[in-house]
């Protein structure tokens, strides 16, 4: 969203939250209590939640007459994406810890029809509560008042909520991903110039790179899992399933997406584990270095210029070659063998056999346009790690 939308929606946000923190809680106008009995029971002793939720119970009670413009109208789901985080945070997290089996009774069901009144509904994975999620809501004046670009936006807003997998594995289902991606494909297609269009673009790429920087862990009895990003081998938390990634493949004909993920599937990197559960060495098909200089055929390795995202400058070309077509999905921060240094790789892909990597070097040197190097790993287990840093032990020039 640019930045006279977030201005005014902040402003706009500013004088709500002032204007609730006014009204008498025991006044007609005090919402909560009346048709939320149970939210507000549950808060009574949260003031600050209480006044939060309050402020956007009015502002949807009033919706009808109120909200005039398109801008208005966004102010509704800002209030509401707050809302979200803070309720998961400060109210259903000691719910679910509290009270196990609250969400699987009577009040459970009608604390989920109150949620549902504020545009929310509670996410459950294995009879454990592990999120909220946004609904749709407020539809008459989406109709009545959103431009299409606006339409869409909002429909994209509805598909970022947690997971069935919660906040905890995040990744376990890919629906509501898949719907997002589609829907920014829309953006992108019809109104590329929109600000509606740059606002979801954080939630297009995380739904488009989960689809495309995977891999599989083979433990030593041949059983796999699948892990999102990085070069993770335990599951927690970013374990997912294949199964979304076929079924995008199948259903998602016109999507531009369609052939690169196709062929991550084809071919997927492999880390193998020792009957340790421990990862045996790694080839990695490095096709571009940040940061890095090269003289003489020498590589001088430079400090990440940012490092808990693992080198914007990385993500931004595997987002040009993902854009473009290309299956060069892996961003990866490696350690500069015993150094302290940090480096930040994109990789076409990795194996634990090196065979199976050379014999793919001349495919990604065509893909990549450029020379690609053939990169040994060794994991560091020295202190057992949930995710040990990888270390570069030999770097060979291959193409």
């Amino acid at each position: 969203m640019n930045i006279k939308y977030r201005l005014l929606i902040g402003v706009l946000c500013l004088l709500g939250i002032q204007a609730c923190q006014n009204i008498p809680q025991n006044t007609p106008t005090a919402l909560l209590s009346q048709k939320l009995p149970l939210l507000h029971h549950a808060i009574s002793d949260t003031s600050q939640l209480s006044v939060l939720v309050e402020c956007y119970l009015q502002s949807l009670h009033t919706a009808a007459d109120s909200v005039k413009t398109e801008t208005e109208l966004l102010y509704l789901f800002e209030e509401r994406s707050d809302l979200q985080q803070q309720l998961h945070i400060k109210l259903l997290d000691s719910l679910a810890a509290n009270q196990h089996h609250f969400y699987f009774d009577q009040n459970g069901d009608a604390l989920e029809k109150e949620l549902r009144v504020l545009g929310l509904k509670p996410i459950i994975a294995e009879r454990i509560y592990v999120g909220l999620a946004p609904v749709p809501m407020v539809q008459d004046l989406v109709k009545r008042l959103a431009s299409p670009a606006c339409r869409l936006y909002i429909d994209a807003l509805n598909e970022c909520g947690t997971s069935k997998g919660g906040y905890y594995y995040p990744y376990t289902d890919l629906n509501g991903r898949v719907k997002l991606l589609t829907i920014a494909e829309q953006l992108l297609q019809q109104y590329p110039h929109s600000p509606y269009t740059v606002a979801i673009e954080p939630f297009f790429r995380d739904a488009l790179n989960v689809l495309t920087d995977i891999h599989a862990v083979a433990e030593f009895d041949t059983s796999t899992t699948i892990i999102a990003f990085g070069l993770n081998s335990e599951p927690y938390p970013t374990a997912t399933d294949t199964f979304y990634h076929h079924r995008f493949v199948e259903e998602k004909r016109d999507s531009r997406y369609r052939t690169v993920v196709q062929s991550i599937l084809n071919n997927l990197s492999t880390i193998q584990l020792n009957y340790y559960f421990q990862p045996r060495e790694l080839y990695m098909i490095v096709t571009d270095w940040y940061p890095y200089v090269q003289t003489d055929g020498i590589y001088t390795f430079t400090p990440s210029d940012t490092l808990m995202s693992c080198c914007p400058t990385a993500t931004q070309q595997r987002n040009q070659y993902i854009d473009a077509g290309i299956d060069i999905p892996h961003v990866a921060l490696l350690h500069v063998g015993n150094t302290k240094q940090k480096i930040c790789a994109l990789a076409y892909r990795f194996y634990a056999d090196k065979a199976a990597a050379e014999a793919q070097l001349e495919y990604a040197h065509h893909l990549a346009g450029h020379g690609v190097d053939l990169v040994t790993l060794k994991c560091d287990i020295a202190h057992y790690l949930e995710n040990p840093p990888w270390r570069i032990i030999a770097i060979e020039k291959s193409c």
